[in-house]
């Protein structure tokens, strides 16, 4: 077994007297996360069976301090390769590859595909620097995997408030973070579509939870809990206006089209349901 460790601060700083202890917890345990997220991410380039956890090594005066060691694990006959490199090496590989990640994300607006791939690259030339990836089991970390794992740091670190900020410190490395990091999540997962597929049938769906107002999602059961729009006009008029009234176990048998989007592994990005014509309402058995 390989372990890799390295030790981090992650300093907020806050107002005495005026933030909320529960909003200033609940924040910089979700900021922490990500960090954690980022260990795992540089951890399963290395070898899919890497293990992330963290330890809490002390907690420093001044603000709130925390020293965060990171093990990443994986088994050490899995690292087979012409020349292993040292563990100095895949600790250089985890820290600077971290840092990168987050300044990238400081500096500017991640709104493209290009952008997810070019951190890529540089996460990449980071594992040739420190022949990282002489490793016959190493993969540059998935592009799906940076957006997600970019995304979710992103609104970790939207919750502070004005008077709140945190900061990253790895050996003397030291990095102010940005609370309006912005990932356009939507936009970039649709830029990873490579393939779309449509199908289209009749589905009976149990109402979970209606829209009343006419612009957001339904909520139904299937074989699980599912999102939908909406599409017959006139019968989402009828609904609205009060002429079809709807009770508490209630489906609607219907026409409704599928859109699966998947990239270029075939792995599904994203799912939608459409409802093109509601044929019927069935009304549940408690009803009458």
């Amino acid at each position: 077994m390989i372990k890799i460790e390295r030790v981090y601060d992650v300093k907020l700083n806050y107002e005495q007297g005026k933030s909320d202890p529960f909003i200033v917890f609940s924040a910089y345990a979700e900021i922490v996360q990500s960090f954690s997220k980022i260990d795992n991410l540089l951890g399963k380039s290395l070898n899919f069976t890497t293990i992330c956890k963290l330890t809490l090594e002390d907690v420093l005066s001044g603000s709130i301090i925390s020293k965060i060691k990171a093990w990443l694990e994986c088994k050490e006959n899995s690292l087979t390769a012409d020349t292993v490199p040292e563990k100095e090496d895949f600790q250089n590989y985890v820290d600077e590859s971290a840092g990168i990640f987050i300044d990238t994300l400081n500096r500017e607006t991640v709104e493209s595909r290009d952008q997810i791939k070019a951190l890529q690259t540089n996460l990449d030339n980071v594992a040739k620097k420190t022949k990282i990836s002489n490793i016959i089991t190493y993969t540059a970390p998935p592009l799906k995997s940076i957006l997600n794992v970019a995304n979710d740091f992103s609104k970790s670190v939207m919750k502070l408030s004005d008077t709140e900020s945190v900061s990253y410190q790895c050996k003397s490395n030291a990095i102010p973070i940005k609370k309006n990091i912005s990932v356009a999540f939507d936009k970039i997962q649709e830029e990873f579509a490579e393939k779309t597929l449509i199908t289209e049938g009749e589905m009976l769906l149990k109402i979970k939870k209606p829209d009343l107002l006419g612009n957001t999602l339904w909520l139904f059961k299937h074989d699980r809990p599912i999102q939908a729009h909406i599409e017959d006009s006139e019968w989402l008029k009828e609904f609205l206006d009060a002429e079809i009234p709807l009770f508490s176990g209630d489906s609607l048998l219907a026409h409704v089209k599928i859109i699966q989007k998947y990239d270029i592994d075939d792995n599904l990005l994203k799912q939608e349901y459409f409802i093109t014509k509601v044929n019927k309402k069935i009304t549940g058995e408690h009803n009458g």
